[in-house]
């Protein structure tokens, strides 16, 4: 049975804190029945706290805060495409937030450099992060609309089996083998010291040590914020730590996983797999609607993204247009149809979230776009594009470069195989390039 213990007072007197461990057997469909008195317990240690989580900066934050990060910079990233072999420039204007992730995705590689902004001209691809950019500059909104950050989340059933059933087969039989080949403790710590031992131990140096320069480390005053109203759930084995998550339940009736980080001492194949598990089972007992699993990056081949996906997620944009990015191809060079050719952002168009592809003409793979497809379905992508240059200028309703109206010689051919493939691109005037043709969207 679940059980919960007292934990002793800490040394800034906090009370009532309490321990609670969940069932963690391999009976799968027993989990959350073999819990029921652990479940009384987290209703009162995680009570609906949804206010949390907009509460507004301290003004010391504020007072703190670079705002010279809020004005738009510019610069100029230098590589080589991986497709075509050729040197490619980056141009990039605004917050600089992903200049990163934007950059191994378009070059193909992470052997790019960054360079001063003045060495613009003759760029390839320009890429936008700042909404006052997208305002004065005209062809701000004929890139691809690119929300800089995905959430992904998980609805619940009405009761646990429900739930259990509705995860794939493959992923129920490997939880049920893991939590039979070894002895595992899955327990929710309410008390802030072991919050604060979680950041230090685990959150920090997992982070950092994974995501490099590019990871996005919560500092400690964000991070005691985050924590308040929370609850930590820890993974052990043979008493060793293998990993946390930090929970905390949302006023739309979901549990948020708001990061979570595995030991990197203490390695264990399937770890991170039975800690959203467990995640899933406390959820359930707290007779939530979804667990919302956090951000990912808009790309398909984003790891964290491709991760959550196994237990069938949905994704949604964070935030709205004014937070997305806008990739602009400025010319069709190699390097530019290399980049397309193999990319894989996720696009915002309209309700839909889109991905688009070139190949060369007469020779689309199917195996290719069946491949990219299933991939795309599995992350929440609702329309795939693999098509060749030609087709991307054969479609209707236009926005002409100039003004963004419709091109009034434009008309609405007849072609069945498009939507087939989800293609919704249009054709920017009679003889645009494919590259022209690509960017301009609804």
């Amino acid at each position: 049975m679940g059980r919960t213990r007292e934990v002793a007072l800490n040394a800034d007197g906090v009370q009532g804190a309490r321990r609670i461990e969940l069932y963690s057997g391999p009976d799968l469909e027993q989990a959350a029945s073999r819990s029921v008195e652990a479940a009384a317990a987290l209703r009162r240690a995680l009570s609906s706290a949804g206010h949390v989580s907009v509460r507004a900066p301290a003004l010391r934050d504020l007072m703190n805060a670079r705002w010279a990060d809020w004005l738009p910079a510019s610069t100029v990233v230098t590589g080589t495409e991986r497709v075509s072999g050729e040197t490619m420039r980056v141009w990039f204007r605004g917050r600089l937030r992903a200049v990163d992730f934007v950059a191994t995705h378009i070059f193909g590689t992470d052997g790019f450099e960054r360079g001063p902004a003045d060495a613009h001209t003759g760029a390839d691809v320009l890429v936008l992060d700042h909404p006052l950019l997208e305002r004065v500059l005209p062809d701000a909104r004929t890139g691809m609309a690119v929300p800089a950050w995905l959430r992904q989340t998980r609805g619940l059933g009405a009761s646990w089996p429900e739930t259990l059933r509705s995860f794939p087969a493959s992923l129920r039989k490997e939880l049920s083998r893991l939590l039979r080949r070894d002895a595992y403790t899955a327990r929710i710590e309410t008390a802030e010291p072991a919050k604060r031992a979680y950041y230090e131990s685990l959150y920090v140096p997992y982070l950092t040590r994974r995501f490099g320069p590019s990871a996005v480390v919560r500092g400690p005053r964000a991070f005691a914020r985050e924590a308040q109203g929370a609850a930590l759930l820890e993974l052990r084995a043979d008493g060793a730590l293998l990993g946390a998550a930090l929970l905390r339940r949302e006023a739309g009736g979901g549990l948020a996983i708001v990061n979570s980080a595995l030991s990197l001492d203490n390695d264990r194949p399937g770890q991170s797999d039975l800690l959203d598990y467990f995640a899933f089972v406390t959820a359930q007992l707290l007779e939530c609607r979804f667990v919302d699993f956090g951000v990912s990056r808009p790309h398909l081949d984003d790891g964290v993204l491709r991760y959550k996906a196994k237990w069938r997620s949905q994704i949604a944009p964070v935030g709205g247009p004014s937070k997305w990015l806008r990739i602009v191809p400025l010319r069709a060079s190699p390097a530019t149809l290399g980049f397309l050719s193999r990319n894989g952002f996720i696009e915002r168009h309209g309700d839909r979230f889109v991905v688009r592809r070139l190949c060369a003409d007469g020779h689309r793979d199917s195996a290719e776009h069946e491949q990219l497809v299933s991939l795309a379905a599995r992350v929440g992508v609702d329309a795939v594009t693999l098509a060749p240059e030609s087709a991307l200028v054969k479609s209707y309703d236009a926005p002409t470069p100039s003004t963004g109206a419709p091109n009034e010689h434009s008309h609405r051919p007849h072609s069945p195989g498009a939507h087939e493939h989800g293609l919704d691109l249009h054709v920017t005037e009679p003889n645009a390039e494919p590259v022209a043709a690509f960017v301009a969207r609804k």
